[in-house]
């Protein structure tokens, strides 16, 4: 839990306090009660506590606070000490208190949110794209393969390429090219260089039809459990 986290979970619970507490009284913030689960679980110190309710008397308009002490004389005292050990505050919120709180509220909402959107930049980060200029197929400028002009794998890539991220049938792409193709889409793919993880990261493919992806996004590497593209050069 990072600081503001915990000076907003201490918000947090004097706000609630606030809520069930009559106008006219103080706010009685018994820490070891209050506090239970979280300090049990190291989520916060009683030392961290007693910080940012010291800091937040030092602020202005937020609150006033008192660390009562066990004073069998005074019957005030005793009402709010309870038993030996507890650390007990007597809190007096200003008026400048929820706007204080709900600020706090904003900055950790907007930290989450920019947090979660560099996570899923993270995810969407392009690692792998295939280019096709000049009959030269390359992942990331290394050159996988240059299929013959007119052939059927120069042919095939051509359509898929320029329909990528789409599903395609292959009798969509004879029709298109006007020609009957004697290789599978398998073996196609193979001789232009896309076997293993490659084909698996670029291609969904069957007898029938084919999907090519481009690019290759770092979300999709971790799907399909691949931790890096062993790409060979074509020679």
């Amino acid at each position: 839990m990072g600081d503001n986290e915990k000076l907003l979970l201490v918000l947090g619970k004097i706000n609630v306090l606030k809520k069930i507490t009559t106008i006219d009284q103080n706010i009685c913030l018994d820490i070891n009660k209050e506090f239970e689960n979280e300090i049990r679980t190291n989520e916060i110190t009683e030392d961290e506590i007693m910080g940012k309710l010291e800091l937040l008397n030092d602020e202005n308009d937020v609150i006033d606070c008192d660390l009562l002490k066990r004073d069998p004389v005074n019957d005030i005292y005793m009402r709010y000490m309870g038993i030996d050990g507890d650390i007990i505050y007597r809190i007096t919120v200003r008026d400048g208190f929820d706007e204080y709180y709900n600020d706090h509220k904003k900055k950790e909402r907007n930290r989450l949110e920019t947090k979660k959107e560099k996570s899923l930049s993270k995810e969407d980060e392009i690692v792998y794209e295939i280019a096709y200029r000049g009959r030269e197929i390359s992942i990331n400028s290394i050159l996988l393969a240059k299929p013959d002009f007119m052939s059927e794998n120069d042919e095939f890539f051509d359509y898929v390429y320029k329909k990528q991220n789409k599903r395609i049938s292959i009798e969509e792409i004879e029709k298109y090219k006007n020609r009957k193709f004697k290789k599978t889409p398998h073996q196609i793919i193979k001789d232009l260089g896309f076997t293993g993880d490659i084909a698996r990261a670029f291609f969904d493919i069957s007898q029938k039809g084919v999907f090519f992806r481009n690019p290759v996004t770092r979300n999709l590497l971790n799907e399909l459990r691949i931790n890096s593209l062993k790409i060979k050069p074509k020679k």
